[in-house]
């Protein structure tokens, strides 16, 4: 009897749903008997669309003091930029087909990062070759690390590559060279 109720509240709420959403269906017999269901007369009129306000409240901070024995949310300050921006007049390629990018200096001067496109069996570094007092040399070395008969995949990417100075760049010139080496 029970299982009987189930059946006939399911398929009487899954009927109501067909018709309250206008669907047509053809005919359906359940029990024996035949229920048809007939689509929505049609309308000149569009049904009346009803929206519900959104309410919005103010973000409020509490002003009491955390419960006893539980700890206080930590506030974590967002970190500072490390590096500053190098303007382009003080940086020159020399001849590199791809030059660096993003030349950055760090606050203190002594590393200067920059970003190269490397490949599949390329490893790029940078090293100083010379500092004066109005400028520093930087070379970019390409070593292709591929063997004999080995594919290298031709996925390139920008990775950054950091030198160290030994004293703050402040406003020499940095002038970039590249050599290419094989393993």
């Amino acid at each position: 009897m029970r299982k009987s109720a189930g059946l006939l509240i399911g398929a009487s709420l899954a009927l109501l749903t067909v018709a309250a959403c206008g669907a047509q269906t053809p005919s359906s017999t359940t029990g024996g008997g035949t229920l048809a269901i007939a689509p929505a007369a049609p309308s000149s009129a569009p049904a009346p669309v009803t929206t519900t306000p959104v309410v919005t409240a103010p973000m409020t901070v509490p002003t009491t003091a955390p419960a006893a024995g539980t700890t206080p949310p930590v506030i974590v300050p967002l970190p500072k930029p490390q590096h500053t921006p190098v303007p382009p007049a003080q940086v020159h390629n020399s001849g590199k087909s791809v030059p660096p990018t993003g030349v950055q200096a760090t606050k203190d001067g002594k590393q200067v990062v920059f970003v190269v496109e490397q490949s599949g069996c390329q490893h790029i570094t940078g090293q100083v070759t010379s500092q004066t007092s109005t400028s520093v040399a930087i070379l970019v070395v390409t070593t292709i690390t591929s063997h004999a008969g080995q594919v290298c995949p031709m996925i390139v990417r920008q990775v950054p590559v950091t030198v160290t100075l030994s004293a703050p760049l402040g406003s020499r010139t940095i002038v970039f060279s590249s050599v290419t080496r094989h393993n």
